[in-house]
């Protein structure tokens, strides 16, 4: 049943899902090399992903206060990358980056329009009724033009081929046939 309803997801979001095992490959390979990931949102900001393996052996810490005494273990972690955590871990984080890029972009030209009410909850932006219609086109014209101005996934490929120094064996993604200037024109668009 479970391999139906993946096979059933894939027809209907294709790329999402093999976008999502591109990352997933990347960063296997990349820790083949021992290396962790690089990549930089649209606002220039850095992002570096290195979950290291485990330590078997957690740090065992005693603390007495007051006459009790707790015991806690922490982990610890060798130098070598993770790369099943890499993978688990990649496509999540680079999303959620670019969505906090978006935010970014979205808030300051809210604020060069003279906006200086904003509310936002991860990847959810609202302001006050005075500002919401032109915050409303704000954010649609902001993501088509951070999504126009650079192919942000392979400019991560390029990237992490430069960390390693290596030509990469994944395959390059390639863009869909998505017009992102439809977004302008959507009704719904985030929350």
């Amino acid at each position: 049943m479970g391999d139906a309803i993946w096979q059933g997801i894939l027809l209907v979001v294709e790329k999402p899902v093999t976008g999502k095992e591109y990352f997933q490959d990347v960063a296997k390979e990349m820790s083949v090399w021992d290396k962790g990931l690089l990549w930089f949102t649209p606002t220039g900001f850095p992002v570096t992903q290195n979950l290291k393996k485990r330590d078997v052996n957690p740090e065992l810490i005693r603390v007495t206060v007051f006459g009790k005494t707790v015991r806690r273990k922490f982990p610890r972690y060798l130098a070598e990358i993770d790369g099943g955590e890499q993978a688990n871990a990649v496509a999540p984080n680079f999303v959620h980056s670019y969505d906090s890029a978006h935010l970014q972009l979205s808030i300051n030209e809210g604020a060069n329009e003279g906006m200086t009410n904003f509310l936002v909850i991860h990847d959810s932006f609202s302001t006050d009724c005075v500002s919401a219609g032109r915050f409303n086109h704000i954010i649609r014209e902001q993501f088509v033009n951070m999504y126009s101005a650079n192919d942000w996934i392979n400019h991560f490929h390029d990237t992490c081929e430069a960390v390693t120094e290596h030509e990469l064996l994944t395959e390059r993604q390639e863009l869909g046939s998505f017009d992102i200037n439809e977004v302008l024109d959507s009704e719904y668009f985030f929350a």
